[in-house]
């Protein structure tokens, strides 16, 4: 069985220099459903959790 990706990515915005939060959809190639601008650095090392549905 296989573990489905982690619905939620880091990212790195060239244009504001921010870091991002991106949170995806089942459907990771249908780009994010939402994107949150973190206001600092986040460590490279930063990991999130998925809790998949009870």
């Amino acid at each position: 069985m296989s573990t489905p990706p982690d619905p939620t990515r880091r990212t790195h915005s060239s244009r504001s220099g921010a870091p991002d939060l991106v949170i995806l959809a089942a459907q990771v190639t249908g780009g994010p459903v939402a994107r949150i601008q973190l206001p600092g650095r986040v460590r490279l090392g930063f990991h999130g959790s998925r809790i998949p549905d009870a």
